[in-house]
């Protein structure tokens, strides 16, 4: 009977702070640009002054909402944050091509290899839809305050 009773407390007090993580709640909204849900932003908490030390992340579905986690912990640590918003465009690949030519009786004959080329200029990295001050904490004018009791819903309402 002890036994069980150490291995309930045991496993209470695991759950509280999930294997080792960190306490967290429960932290969700809704992101919008010109009044319009924002399918696949990059939503992240940034804790103010350093505490909690953890940022808290989530991205938006098709509706704009989304869910944060920290680290693999669903929520977010009690505190004060700054928040920023991104989304970035997705380039679609290009059609793929023939690997093989067909040479002058029908036969498939292999293209040649052509070796890139040193000089090129890198290819430029993915643009953010969204305007640039929501992707720097300093500038968002974004802020949570995520409490231990919640509610915690942030509807993050961008503009231009």
């Amino acid at each position: 009977m002890l036994l069980l009773a150490l291995a309930c407390i045991t496993t209470s007090l695991g759950c509280n702070f999930g294997s080792g993580g960190p306490e967290t709640v429960p932290v969700s909204g809704k992101v919008t640009y010109r009044g319009k849900p924002v399918e696949g932003a990059i939503v992240q908490f940034k804790p103010v002054g350093g505490e909690p030390a953890q940022p808290a992340v989530g991205k938006s579905g098709v509706d704009g909402v989304f869910q944060l986690t920290t680290r693999e912990f669903a929520g977010a640590v009690a505190g004060k944050y700054q928040i920023t918003v991104m989304k970035y465009e997705s380039k679609q690949p290009a059609a793929a091509e023939k690997s093989s030519a067909t040479g002058p009786s029908g036969e498939n004959v292999e293209e040649k290899y052509t070796p890139p080329d040193d000089n090129a200029r890198p290819a430029p990295g993915p643009k953010n839809m969204l305007p640039a001050k929501y992707a720097d904490a300093s500038k968002s004018g974004l802020t949570a305050d995520v409490t231990p009791r919640g509610p915690n819903e942030f509807d993050l309402e961008l503009v231009d």
